[in-house]
């Protein structure tokens, strides 16, 4: 399922959602700390308003679970 997840993270937003899955990652940090908002937040940047929507964030957020 983590695998399916980057995939479509990727496919959707062009980009990996963080360079590898270790706790030193940043993006991975705040992620696996489920700090969705900043994670989300510091994705956005990079994209128009509204780009990301709830039901795509909760996907991810769902897929990419450390303890699913």
């Amino acid at each position: 399922m983590f695998a399916a997840g980057i995939i479509l993270f990727v496919m959707f937003a062009g980009g990996p959602p963080f360079e590898k899955a270790v706790p030193n990652d940043p993006y991975y940090k705040v992620f696996a700390a489920k700090q969705y908002n900043i994670f989300w937040g510091a994705h956005a940047k990079r994209k128009p308003a509204g780009f990301f929507t709830d039901d795509f964030k909760d996907l991810i957020n769902k897929m990419l679970c450390l303890k699913p």
